[in-house]
């Protein structure tokens, strides 16, 4: 019951700091300070520090079901932010890329090093090895260094930037940075140097973040209006994940944004299985947790998700010859994920 009256709590405090946005957003169109675009850009960052919850396997689903979507026609990329991800395993180049191939932690860091983000008397030891500034010494413009993080997969309305396993680097180097100037501005330059260019290019980017919710991840949820929550339907998943949105509550207030870019929180459970009576249980536990921050829909287990893995691409890639047709039709509950996914956003436009 303790977490019970937590997640209550928690969820209160978060969906008064998103009706309190919106309700300035509302009042910013009515006294018509911003400009209404039909088709805007939707980021959402995919966030849990609990570990083994399927952020990476969950962020790449749902894109790929968006992209694939031939209703829609959008143009979707995945950043990876977790420097253990796989986004690497869904990119047609993936057995040539290098340590010069910036990933978009490089770029983030090397712009807002260029942009006096970082405290003037910190030396970092990533200005010694710093991908950014070397393609900027042989004149190529920020955008095109940004560009060249960018890699296609199978699916052509599909990108992806990966991370690189140095991406941890920044994560120390920006706490020292705090620790100096007791501000979190540095994330800003991740909102302004990378996600405000690429939002110009697609319709959907997804953010995959760390097990942790450390500098990297703030960074995402700061830049995001969609912040998706995958879930186990398990108990120590569960209070894990109670744990990471008390902690993040004490961390809205610390961004930049002050938390006011988040339009929608939503949880999902992912790695359901519908047959045993444990998780049938824990689902319905879950859902009575989290109320209408859970999504309706839930995301079956499936073989699936393992053959993408052992064979590069994306579960949507799967076919009989890896896995039985059982196994595949189990996928229908991704698409009806991102089918929700998708009405959720209607409503806010």
């Amino acid at each position: 019951m303790a977490y019970d009256s937590m997640a209550k709590a928690v969820s209160a405090k978060l969906a008064l700091k998103i009706y309190d946005s919106e309700v300035k957003r509302l009042d910013n169109v009515v006294e018509n300070k911003t400009k209404h675009t039909s088709k805007s850009c939707v980021v959402a960052a995919f966030a849990n520090s609990k570990g083994g919850t399927g952020k990476s396997s969950t962020c790449q689903a749902i894109a790929a079901a968006i992209a694939l979507d031939p209703d829609l026609r959008a143009r979707v990329l995945i950043i990876e932010l977790d420097p253990r991800g796989s986004a690497d395993n869904i990119s047609c180049i993936r057995n040539h890329r290098d340590d010069d191939h910036p990933s978009a932690v490089d770029v983030w860091v090397g712009y807002a090093f260029q942009q006096d983000y970082y405290h003037t008397d910190m030396h970092s030891p990533f200005s010694d090895a710093d991908i950014y500034t070397k393609y900027i010494n042989v004149g190529l413009s920020h955008r095109e260094i940004l560009k060249l993080a960018i890699e296609k997969t199978d699916i052509v309305t599909l990108d992806v930037i990966p991370a690189h396993f140095s991406d941890a680097r920044v994560i120390a180097e920006a706490w020292i940075n705090y620790a100096h100037t007791r501000q979190l501005n540095c994330l800003h330059a991740f909102h302004e140097g990378v996600i405000n260019h690429l939002a110009e290019q697609y319709d959907f980017i997804f953010i995959d973040t760390p097990s942790d919710l450390n500098i990297i991840t703030l960074a995402a949820i700061n830049s995001a209006s969609v912040l998706l929550t995958p879930i186990v339907p398990r108990q120590l998943a569960l209070q894990g994940t109670l744990g990471f949105f008390n902690d993040l509550c004490y961390m809205l207030d610390e961004l930049p944004n002050g938390g006011e870019n988040i339009k929608v929180i939503k949880s999902i459970i992912v790695n359901y299985d519908d047959s045993s009576k444990l998780d049938k249980s824990m689902l319905l536990h879950i859902k009575q947790i989290f109320s209408d921050e859970c999504m309706t829909n839930a995301i079956h287990s499936s073989l699936a998700f393992e053959a993408a893995m052992l064979n590069y691409c994306t579960v949507f890639g799967v076919n009989t010859d890896h896995v039985s047709k059982n196994e595949i039709e189990k996928l229908a509950s991704v698409k009806n994920i991102a089918r929700e996914f998708i009405t959720l956003i209607e409503t806010l436009t």
